[in-house]
């Protein structure tokens, strides 16, 4: 099992976003247990900017792809490439 299939209730989240949809931050204010659909807990998700997403699965914390980072996650690949960018400088 990965951390993104145990993630708690009021979890900050950063939606990365896509060609059609803003990113913003938000918190996962429900999570589902598996159920007859999927073997997957999944995560509802409230931006703060009042969109909801509902049923989002741990797959979407993972890989290149992803489309949900935690506010953690973030934060440490923020310091990285800053880090990265000094050093060429």
């Amino acid at each position: 099992m990965t951390k993104a299939e145990h993630l708690p209730l009021g979890e900050p989240v950063h939606y990365i976003g896509d060609c059609a949809n803003v990113g913003g931050w938000g918190h996962i204010v429900a999570v589902r247990p598996p159920d007859r659909w999927s073997q997957m807990r999944s995560y509802d998700i409230a931006l703060d900017d009042g969109r909801t997403m509902q049923g989002i699965y741990p797959t979407n914390f993972l890989g290149s792809g992803r489309r949900f980072v935690t506010a953690a996650e973030f934060q440490a690949e923020r310091k990285r490439r800053l880090a990265a960018a000094r050093e060429t400088l």
